[in-house]
C-alpha cells in the first residue's frame, strides 16, 4: 500500500540476479542478501550499473558496512517498518546513502 502511494512498482522478481536481462534498465534493485549465495559479489557486479538497496535479517553493523563497501547505496533490515523501507527506497533512488534505523538502535 505504501509503495503504491509513493509511485513505486515492482517490475521484476527473480531468484538469481543473473536472470535480469539488463540491470541498467532498472532505476533501483532491492537485493535480499539472505537469498543469495555470494551477496557481496553480486553487489560488486551490479552496483556500477544500477542503484542497490540491500535487505537482510542481519542486525550486524559489519554486514551493513560490507554491503555498502561493496557498492550498495542502502542497507535495511527485515525488522524495519514499511514506511521506513519506502523512505529508504526514495533515498536510494535519489542517490543518497541510507542505513536502517533498526540497525543503528541495535548497536546501543
Amino acid at each position: 500500500m505504501h509503495a503504491m502511494q509513493s509511485g513505486l512498482h515492482v517490475m521484476v522478481d527473480v531468484d538469481d540476479p543473473a536472470e535480469l536481462p539488463d540491470p541498467s534498465q532498472y532505476e533501483l534493485l532491492i537485493l535480499d542478501l539472505d537469498r543469495l549465495d555470494h551477496p557481496l559479489d553480486v553487489i560488486e557486479q551490479l552496483a556500477p550499473q544500477v542503484k542497490i538497496l540491500a535487505l537482510s535479517i542481519s542486525l550486524e553493523p559489519a554486514d551493513a558496512a560490507n554491503a555498502l563497501r561493496a557498492g550498495a547505496l542502502g542497507y535495511m533490515t527485515k525488522a524495519d517498518r514499511p514506511e521506513e523501507f519506502v523512505s529508504a527506497i526514495e533515498a536510494v533512488r535519489s542517490g543518497q546513502l541510507v542505513t536502517s534505523r533498526t540497525l543503528l538502535h541495535s548497536t546501543r
